[in-house]
């Protein structure tokens, strides 16, 4: 019987920092697997897989010398880190929606038609909210410290939306909230 080797998935993480906020000013993120001595980036075509030798050496000993951490670049120093994936790539996660460029099963928008509906109405009242506010407060630094009730009232509007989305998406992945006394 024939064997298969061993598979395994990781998120090589590549941070780009200009200031030494900690802040990163750019961060790239890759689905790797590694599997027999060998590495190539994940992707749902078979035909993209361009397999890479391992020369031995562990995925993240190997990933480190191809993306050095410290490295200089125009935009600041990068550093690297390497997350073994928790759940095999290309699993389904309810109200999750993940693009994927080859348009095959699996990637399709979420099926809940009635949250989506709700996001993509949000989306729209957020953007009129905010070409409203952009039409007298120029978005340039020096405004940053700029007060009004309607930029209130859209930071207001996001932040709830955003908790909105989260917890439906948590509701619908089966996620336990434990009780609170406001319900």
């Amino acid at each position: 019987m024939l064997q298969m080797p061993e598979q395994k998935e990781y998120y090589v993480v590549v941070e780009t920092q200009r200031d030494p906020s900690g802040e990163p000013l750019f961060v790239h993120i890759d689905p790797w697997i590694e599997e027999g001595g060998e590495a190539f980036r994940y992707s749902r075509i078979l035909s993209v897989r361009a397999p890479k030798s391992l020369e031995g050496q562990k995925f993240s000993e190997w990933i480190a010398s191809k993306h050095p951490s410290g490295v200089k670049t125009l935009l600041g120093t990068t550093s690297t880190r390497v997350f073994e994936a928790t759940f095999p790539f290309g699993t389904h996660f309810p109200r999750i929606y993940r693009p994927c460029g080859d348009h095959s099963p699996g990637c399709d928008p979420p099926e809940d038609i009635r949250a989506r509906t709700h996001l993509e109405i949000q989306l729209e009242v957020f953007a009129d909210s905010l070409k409203k506010i952009f039409r007298n407060i120029e978005p340039v630094t020096s405004h940053l410290r700029v007060y009004s009730h309607e930029i209130r009232n859209l930071l207001v509007l996001a932040a709830t939306e955003v908790e909105s989305q989260w917890k439906g998406i948590l509701k619908a992945n089966n996620y336990s909230f434990a009780a609170t006394s406001s319900g």
